[in-house]
């Protein structure tokens, strides 16, 4: 069965594509390398985002607001990526689902990506509000921000100047050869796929800069049964160990500071 009309067809441009290049064809190989970019980034960041949930709901001293942003956003971004195994399957121009399941779809990957930048905004207000304000703040949820903003920031920059070429090619401000039209396109597919990547490494930075969440990590992971594996076992406590000594060092330097 056909795609519908309501797929990401104009999304991309294509449809243009067909009049303004004739005879010029596109390709397949686009199609492939999203199928796999898709899955790849399914699989991570729904694992990576379930576990993050996990340790927020299940760490009681998970209490501030950059928690709680850290919560939805997420469940933002475990949103979006359920969305990508349906791109997946439509990159292969295999719709199948029909236009209601298309507009589900739809809705579902906005929702995601335009809830997750509204949380990282919020999130970076509030660690602003905290420093102007001389409200003591956390340097490590401090850089975590700041992580999770960069990394948002180089993930989506080369999608955006793609889309930028793409809508100077479609308005005629440019004419490039085939040749070029097709690695406009297969830029704009690519870096587009590559941006969804920040979905899947939230979680990583948030165990790799976010000490309060690692701590937490380790010691709900310490009550599974993985904990009874010997080098998970010295694993856990040594970085227990290593971040509470960090984390009771800092409290003592701001109290003697008070």
């Amino acid at each position: 069965k056909d795609a519908p009309d309501s797929d990401y067809s104009e999304y991309y441009g294509q449809d243009g594509q067909k009049d303004l290049f004739a005879p010029c064809e596109y390709g397949t190989h686009g199609a492939n390398i999203l199928s796999v970019l898709y899955s790849l980034f399914f699989i991570v960041g729904f694992l990576g985002n379930i576990l993050v949930i996990w340790v927020v709901l299940m760490g009681v001293r998970l209490r501030s607001m950059t928690d709680i942003c850290l919560l939805n956003l997420a469940i933002a971004d475990l949103l979006l990526v359920s969305s990508l195994p349906f791109l997946a399957h439509h990159a292969r121009d295999q719709w199948i689902f029909g236009d209601g399941m298309c507009t589900i779809v739809l809705g579902v990957y906005h929702i995601g990506f335009y809830s997750g930048i509204f949380f990282i905004v919020l999130m970076s207000v509030d660690r602003y509000l905290a420093v102007v304000h001389a409200v003591f703040a956390l340097r490590q949820a401090m850089r975590l921000v700041i992580a999770v903003m960069v990394v948002f920031f180089c993930c989506w920059a080369p999608y955006n100047i793609a889309a930028f070429v793409k809508a100077l090619e479609l308005k005629n401000n440019i004419t490039p050869s085939c040749e070029g039209s097709k690695a406009i396109n297969l830029s704009l597919q690519i870096t587009e796929a590559l941006a969804y990547s920040h979905s899947s490494l939230n979680p990583f930075l948030y165990v790799f800069v976010g000490e309060k969440f690692r701590r937490q990590l380790f010691r709900l992971l310490y009550r599974t049964p993985f904990s009874r594996l010997q080098f998970m076992k010295s694993y856990i406590m040594q970085a227990t160990g290593s971040v509470y000594s960090q984390t009771t060092s800092m409290d003592e330097r701001s109290a003697t500071a008070v």
